[in-house]
């Protein structure tokens, strides 16, 4: 899953809104005053998006056959799935009970590191965070897939952490006259400590397996 900011950038053609990922240092500008910017991705930038983005398709494709789809808090979510309890009798949806979220990561090999994680990354635990409270779920399955191996992590919800990032935000995009920080805040700061014991306390790996690779037998999809 990735979190979006809700961009108001207009469209230069169709002078529409659109929703993208901003350069951090244009999502001030973007969320706040309409600014309107191009993002260009560098060459090597497009190459790690188009080879995570066929290795995602795999990750999820053992576990998930229909995509979550988007929600929204305050910023939107696009959560990789989820494991819940189907009944099909009582809504058109189905699923009615979610007990765990889902998020799938394809790490792009680099010299020096790991081809999977074996601890989840700190930048990844507002994240998680986000797609549980958006979810109603208070556990996650983390799952970094490489085409040789995947890693399997449980995570469990932190209420105080949560309410920490969310405030915090709050503070900073949803005032009525909003200012763009000139320093770190000490809730920030807080924040960023209780991040990295998150981790500690909240995460743990399961369990490491070879990954299965999806392959298209030109099956029908309706239902029987």
């Amino acid at each position: 899953m990735k979190t979006f900011r809700i961009c108001e950038a207009a469209n230069r053609k169709e002078n529409i809104p659109m929703v993208h990922q901003c350069r951090k240092k244009d999502q001030w500008q973007c969320k706040n005053n309409g600014a309107r910017h191009s993002y260009r991705p560098s060459e090597r930038s497009k190459r790690k998006k188009g080879e995570s983005k066929e290795e995602k398709k795999q990750s999820m494709a053992p576990s998930s056959e229909d995509e979550e789809g988007a929600r929204i808090i305050f910023i939107l979510l696009s959560p990789d799935g989820g494991l819940g309890i189907v009944k099909l009798e009582n809504t058109p949806d189905n699923i009615t009970d979610p007990k765990a979220a889902c998020e799938f990561k394809c790490p792009v090999g680099t010299d020096y590191k790991t081809p999977v994680h074996y601890e989840i990354p700190v930048r990844h635990v507002s994240q998680l965070l986000a797609e549980m409270a958006s979810t109603g779920t208070k556990e996650l399955v983390y799952l970094s897939w490489s085409a040789e191996s995947s890693t399997v992590f449980q995570v469990s919800f932190d209420e105080e952490l949560w309410k920490m990032i969310i405030d915090e935000a709050l503070s900073v995009y949803s005032t009525e006259s909003p200012k763009r920080p000139t320093r770190i805040s000490e809730a920030a700061k807080n924040i960023k400590r209780k991040l990295y014991s998150f981790k500690q306390e909240h995460t743990e790996l399961l369990c490491e397996v070879k990954s299965a690779k999806a392959t298209s037998l030109n099956i029908s999809q309706s239902h029987t």
